[in-house]
């Protein structure tokens, strides 16, 4: 049994919300506070998740929806990328000291 019983729609619903979540995963990201610190690990592990729900849709897919479930997965692990470099501990920590020196 796959971990992500979806459907091509809900995962597409799910992916549509993700990127309309990432403006307020910005405001968020610019509060120190643990609530909003929270939303914004939260947010990265719903991106995390839809990827793998997306490739283990694709594994178990007919391949007349492959080729959408692609632009869905490619662009999902975009958004995935840019949420880890965007949002990392280690970039804030840096960024704190660069601030400090100048």
């Amino acid at each position: 049994m796959p971990q992500y019983e979806s459907t091509i729609d809900g995962l597409q619903r799910w992916h549509t919300h993700n990127f309309e979540n990432l403006g307020w995963t910005l405001l968020a990201s610019k509060k120190a506070d643990e609530p909003h610190q929270l939303k914004v690990r939260c947010f990265y592990n719903s991106c995390k998740a839809l990827v793998e729900a997306l490739e283990e849709k694709m594994a178990t897919c007919p391949e007349a929806n492959r080729e959408d479930l692609g632009i869905l997965l490619r662009s999902a692990k975009t958004l995935c990328a840019f949420t880890k470099y965007t949002f990392a501990p280690r970039k804030f920590q840096m960024h704190r000291k660069r601030t400090d020196y100048a």
